[in-house]
Parts: C-alpha cells; sequence; structure tokens
C-alpha cells in the first residue's frame, strides 16, 4: 500500500460485457455512498474486456467518472499465453485434460 493511499475492496463478476461490469463496479460504489471523484486508479488483470481502448471496463469507469484513471494491469495471463505457445512449438499439442 502506498503512503497516502488506501485500498477499497476487490470486485469479481463471473460474467457480462464491459458495460455490464463496470456499472456493477459504479452501482457498488454508490451502494456504499462512496465518492468516485477521488478515485486515481483501478487494477485488474489483461483480458481485453477490461483493457479495450474503446470500450474496455476500465475505459468506461474513465467515460463515465469524467476523467482519466491509472491503469494497474496484472501481465500474468499474458506470460501464461506467451508460454503456452512457446511450449506448444516445442513439445507440441497436449493429447488429453491431464497431461
Amino acid at each position: 500500500e502506498e503512503p497516502g493511499s488506501r485500498y477499497i475492496t476487490h470486485l469479481s463478476p463471473s460474467f457480462g460485457t464491459a458495460k455490464q461490469i463496470s456499472a456493477t463496479i459504479i452501482g457498488y460504489f454508490e451502494g456504499i455512498t462512496r465518492d468516485l471523484s477521488q478515485l486515481l486508479a483501478i487494477g485488474c488483470d489483461g483480458t481485453s474486456v477490461n483493457t479495450g481502448w474503446k470500450s474496455g471496463v476500465t475505459r468506461c469507469l474513465e467515460m463515465k467518472l469524467d476523467k482519466p484513471l491509472q491503469w494497474g494491469i496484472c501481465l500474468l495471463h499474458f506470460n501464461e499465453l506467451t508460454l503456452r505457445h512457446l511450449f506448444e512449438m516445442l513439445d507440441g499439442l497436449t493429447n488429453g485434460p491431464k497431461s
């Protein structure tokens, strides 16, 4: 935790479009009567529904708040996909669900 900052919560909608997920996030904060005008950053994984530059969740939140946010994007999925393709190239495709 950075000095002067505070972690608020963790939300994990299990499905939905970027607009639905961002509406869920906004609804959560409205439900706990939090003023989002002081929100500076948001974190998420690197899936396109979250990071799409035109209509991803983070962009939808920026448009709703009418200000840019600092994006904290986890790149573990990026590494996972890159390494999976490398291993498939080197070792071939897997042949079962447990292999």
